[in-house]
């Protein structure tokens, strides 16, 4: 025999039991004998006979088709699922992220160093020098940047016209 063919008689009648504990109304004395017998009767059940294996069995196939609530085991499962990705996803981003150097008030050098490209493209050296000595404090390699040599040198140009132009 497999195993859905195998009959667990003990479980199979605790479940009989308890169909039949369940459809007796509890409280005898506020229904009064009288009413309890009609009920039953009602539900086609003689009262002074116990129930056939046809009716158990009939009751157990209704209860059986009945919709069943989600086990509580399948709901932990998915918290705990969305728990452990919310725990992934925040360890990639803390292990992707730029690092920041203390102290220097939480600016990325790369960032610094763009705008400087942009001021020195429009001019402005004063600024362009300014953002670019705050992004050497903060990655002194990156200085070894053609573009950054670059923007150096036509700082000091800039400069050097504009002092000629004042005189």
């Amino acid at each position: 025999m497999s195993g859905f063919e195998k009959r667990d008689l003990a479980r199979g009648w605790r479940f009989v039991e308890r169909l039949v504990r369940d459809d007796v109304p509890v409280d005898f004395d506020e229904q009064g004998e009288r009413e309890l017998d009609r009920q039953l009767r009602e539900e086609g059940i003689d009262a002074g006979e116990p129930l056939t294996p046809e009716q158990l069995m009939a009751k157990v196939q209704a209860r059986a088709g009945a919709p069943r609530a989600t086990p509580r085991r399948r709901v932990s499962r998915v918290i705990w699922l969305l728990a452990a990705a919310l725990c992934v996803g925040a360890a990639v981003f803390w292990t992707t992220r730029t690092p920041r150097v203390p102290g220097a008030g939480g600016r990325d050098a790369r960032a610094l160093r763009e705008q400087a490209f942009h001021a020195c493209d429009e001019r402005r050296w004063a600024f362009c020098q300014a953002a670019l000595d705050e992004a050497r404090q903060i990655d002194p390699p990156g200085e070894d940047d053609a573009r950054v040599r670059a923007a150096r040198d036509a700082i000091a140009a800039g400069l050097a016209a504009a002092a000629g132009a004042d005189r």
